[in-house]
């Protein structure tokens, strides 16, 4: 499943809504099974089964959206470090650091966001 490489705001309230109404759609057509014995049990097997396959696929999704995250976390990070401890980007070395430009008070900035 691909997210487009973005995360998607809210997500929790958004798969909370879709598996409660996944749920709920189920109950509605499977309602008129109710009068047949035999169809309660096979309606709750597949209502259970149905659920876990849904259940799944958003956590697939979830997933996705860690991932998502991390890189920008990380890449947001390595930025701000690169930054702060004044390395050029395309040589590595480090440049000389102004003064009163701290570092650490640079970093702690970084890890607040």
């Amino acid at each position: 499943m691909d997210v487009g490489g973005r995360p998607i705001d809210a997500f929790g309230a958004k798969a909370t809504k879709l598996l409660q109404e996944c749920a709920d759609t189920y109950d509605g057509l499977t309602t008129p099974l109710l009068s047949v014995d035999d169809a309660l049990l096979d309606r709750r097997d597949v209502k259970k089964q149905t659920m876990n396959s849904v259940a799944a696929k958003v956590r697939g999704l979830f997933n996705e959206q860690l991932a998502i995250v991390e890189r920008e976390t990380v890449a947001r990070f390595k930025k701000d470090m690169l930054r702060a401890f004044k390395v050029d980007r395309n040589t590595g070395v480090q440049l000389p650091v102004a003064e009163g430009d701290e570092p650490m008070a640079i970093c702690e900035r970084a890890m607040a966001r």
